[in-house]
């Protein structure tokens, strides 16, 4: 019985790593989840179906303070020089290269249309 509970949440954490992948807002955040489910999945599975599955928000007021929070973080945001690039070290690069791929996951399988003509 407690080898049929253990395949079943593993299973499950495959299926739900899949679907953190091609759902979760952020790249970042698809990784972890990816991540935790596959590693402990008796753990992460309740708990990617409790938070990231129900995530809501009802209040209008709080929806546009997130917005504007999100917003001024990545205002700063800008394009980086390749030499600089270069000179970052190999784990920032790996990880742009995995959130890039996921990326392409993501859009693959759920294609978007952006609405600035230079990200499409």
């Amino acid at each position: 019985m407690i080898a049929l509970a253990i395949f079943v949440s593993c299973v499950l954490g495959v299926i739900s790593s899949i679907r953190a992948i091609m759902n979760t807002r952020t790249e970042q955040g698809a990784i972890a989840w990816a991540v935790s489910l596959k590693t402990f999945p008796h753990v992460a599975v309740p708990a990617y179906w409790a938070l990231e599955i129900t995530a809501a928000i009802s209040d209008a007021a709080f929806a546009a303070e997130v917005e504007r929070m999100f917003e001024a973080d990545s205002a700063p945001s800008g394009v980086m020089d390749p030499g600089e690039y270069r000179r970052k070290p190999w784990s920032f690069r790996f990880g742009v290269r995995l959130s890039s791929a996921c990326t392409v996951l993501r859009q693959s399988a759920y294609p978007v249309r952006w609405a600035n003509p230079q990200c499409s």
